[in-house]
């Protein structure tokens, strides 16, 4: 067995696609595995649309979405949001999800049940698949 790899990300709040540009070829430039942005709409930019920018000036790094959550978002929503931004990102997109923190409580709704993120983790599985 190998030695374990040992890998480095980083993410960021964007409100300001200008700066976000910036940050991105500085992230590429010093070698990070993995650049990242959550999903909290009343506080910056859409996350799909970030990360579909980051797809379009990165070559290397993994892109994730770290994290989402099910009560924004219809499952067929989330499933082709992840697949046009894998296809634009040659397969290096990852989508995390979780209950809700900000994205929820700035617009009165409850965090998602573990039931719920099951049901919405596995109808995205299958739509993607």
């Amino acid at each position: 067995m190998g030695e374990p790899q040992l890998r480095f990300g980083t993410g960021t709040t964007i409100r300001s696609f200008d700066e976000y540009r910036r940050w991105l070829a500085n992230a590429d430039a010093v070698g990070f595995d993995m650049l990242t942005c959550g999903d909290s709409q009343s506080l910056w930019a859409e996350c799909f649309t970030m990360m579909t920018f980051a797809a379009m000036l990165t070559e290397r790094p993994d892109l994730a979405i770290t994290v989402s959550n099910p009560m924004t978002r219809h499952p067929a929503v989330i499933a082709s949001a992840c697949a046009s931004v894998q296809q634009i990102a040659g397969g290096r997109f990852r989508y995390g999800m979780s209950s809700g923190d900000s994205a929820l409580r700035n617009i009165g709704v409850r965090p998602a049940k573990v039931a719920e993120l099951e049901a919405v983790t596995h109808a995205v599985r299958e739509l993607t698949a």
